[in-house]
């Protein structure tokens, strides 16, 4: 999951295009577990918040 943050942060340069990619992949990982899978990828979504100025 850190190698994704550090991608996104590293490829796009736009603060909202990083927060939209970021939130995208954090809301990806809460809905697999609704979908029956276990709960490790929502605690993995913690890690793809954007960083604070």
């Amino acid at each position: 999951m850190e190698a994704l943050r550090t991608y996104v942060l590293d490829k796009f340069h736009s603060s909202d295009t990083q927060a939209k990619s970021l939130y995208y992949a954090k809301a990806f990982l809460t809905y697999l577990p609704k979908r029956g899978l276990t709960l490790v990828m929502n605690r993995l979504g913690c890690s793809l918040n954007c960083p604070k100025p």
